[in-house]
């Protein structure tokens, strides 16, 4: 599949077996919202490289399989409004996460995150 210009996509909890998330949607330039829970994605979230992250509002990507950590990618999102990744198998440090000043929705339960926090987390909502 070919699609170019996509801006937003969500394909939650449809019985989808995805594996990986496609390379159609990682190299849209322009996407700014992604929503891919509970489609059986299985990837280290370190090695997945979209083209462009600038864009990113909101990603989420709850209740898949995910292993890594989310360091990497919340380090390129400078306009991250929401990042919903509950129930994967993260396993990262919390002190080593930059929170952007535009994040107000986090969402990380259920995965193997240890540490501290050490950004302060006022302009999260509860």
């Amino acid at each position: 599949m070919h699609v170019k210009g996509i801006e937003s996509l969500d394909l939650s909890y449809n019985r989808f077996n995805l594996g990986t998330i496609p390379d159609w949607v990682t190299s849209s330039p322009i996407i700014y919202s992604l929503k891919l829970a509970k489609c059986e994605i299985k990837i280290k979230l370190d090695d997945w490289n979209p083209t462009q992250t600038y864009y990113y509002d909101y990603i989420d990507l709850s209740e898949n399989e995910i292993t890594g950590s989310p360091v990497k990618l919340l380090d390129r999102t400078d306009y991250l409004v929401g990042f919903y990744a509950s129930g994967n198998k993260l396993k990262f440090n919390l002190s080593s996460l930059k929170f952007s000043e535009t994040l107000k929705y986090l969402d990380i339960s259920r995965n193997l995150v240890t540490g501290t926090c050490l950004t302060p987390l006022e302009g999260l909502k509860t």
